[in-house]
């Protein structure tokens, strides 16, 4: 629960851990989102337009995977659901955005228009 809308660019995922023993690392491969306008009761899946639904996570416990490929999204609720995942489903995630009332009707149409979104 975000505490309020935002305009969604950017899901930022980190593992758990980095160890010389490989049953200590801990990250999510791949997984899906879904979010939720606070006004809505059914969650929407957030489709990842290069492979279908699934979205590209962490290949390490340390590194920063980043995914800002999709078109960005008005949500409050936000949910990630892990697919594949090393020793256990761990992970820090982190979503880029701005809050929805910060922005005019104006920067709002200039932030979607000039996206990373293709």
């Amino acid at each position: 629960n975000l505490g309020q809308l935002y305009l969604i660019n950017e899901i930022q995922t980190r593992g758990r851990g980095e160890s010389a023993e490989e049953k200590q690392i801990q990250y999510i491969r791949t997984y899906k989102v879904g979010y939720v306008h606070h006004e809505q009761k059914v969650e929407v899946p957030l489709l990842n337009l290069q492979d279908g639904n699934l979205f590209d996570g962490n290949h390490s416990g340390i590194e920063i995977a980043s995914n800002k490929y999709f078109k960005p999204f008005i949500a409050q609720y936000i949910k990630l659901y892990p697919v594949e995942y090393n020793n256990h489903q761990s992970l820090n995630w982190e979503v880029i955005g701005v809050p929805l009332s910060k922005i005019d009707e104006k920067g709002l149409k200039m932030f979607l228009l000039t996206s990373s979104v293709k």
